[in-house]
């Protein structure tokens, strides 16, 4: 884990932080802004559904890394 030192001035990052949430809220529930979307909805696939006789994880055997080791001597 790296531990990243904390901002010099952190007033100054509580202040951009207060202001992006009071931002936030005031497009809410003053402006009765809604949310966005620049371009067409994209759909996220479903995961894909491995097979009952498929080998689904891990995708290499214990068995076959044997025999590709044994390969490489």
């Amino acid at each position: 884990c790296y531990a990243v030192p904390s901002p010099k001035d952190m007033w100054s990052v509580r202040l951009r932080e207060f202001g992006a949430r009071f931002g936030a809220l005031a497009d809410l529930y003053i402006f009765k802004r809604e949310p966005r979307f620049l371009g067409p909805l994209i759909p996220i696939p479903a995961l894909q559904e491995v097979p009952d006789g498929a080998q689904s994880y891990p995708a290499v055997t214990p068995q076959q890394l044997l025999e590709l080791q044994k390969k490489e001597k």
